[in-house]
């Protein structure tokens, strides 16, 4: 069962993002259809986050972050799948260390331990990919 963040929540957690330009959609038949087409709860196109109604704390943790990470160009020099891996990894490592802070239930914590140890096997079976 998932753990939905309430309203006043979400823009808690938000507030630097939209202070730093972050145009963010929550919900809606459009949201809800993109993020079902591109098989995510939660999306950071560039400027714009893109949350489902029953967003989780993880995953706006994690959209913000993916947010810092492109106004910083994170990674940017590096071709597109390390960039990727290298961001999740960060975003990943980013929830966890900051779970008590936010409140991240521990379902979730646990499920992005999971995701963390899938993208540094990923890291470690790319030929060419640096340790991080």
């Amino acid at each position: 069962m998932k753990t939905i963040l309430n309203e006043i929540d979400a823009k808690r957690f938000t507030i630097n993002a939209r202070r730093n330009g972050a145009i963010i959609v929550r919900g809606g038949e459009e949201v809800e259809k993109h993020l079902d087409a591109v098989g995510a709860n939660a999306a950071c196109i560039n400027d714009v986050l893109l949350f489902r109604q029953n967003v989780t704390v993880s995953e706006v943790l994690e959209e913000t972050r993916h947010f810092e990470q492109f106004c910083k160009g994170t990674n940017a020099d590096k071709p597109e799948e390390l960039k990727t891996i290298l961001n999740e990894i960060d975003a990943k490592r980013f929830i966890i260390d900051n779970a008590q802070k936010y409140g991240v239930p521990q379902r979730e914590i646990d499920e992005t331990i999971l995701q963390l140890n899938d993208y540094l096997k990923r890291m470690s079976e790319s030929e060419g990919i640096e340790d991080v």
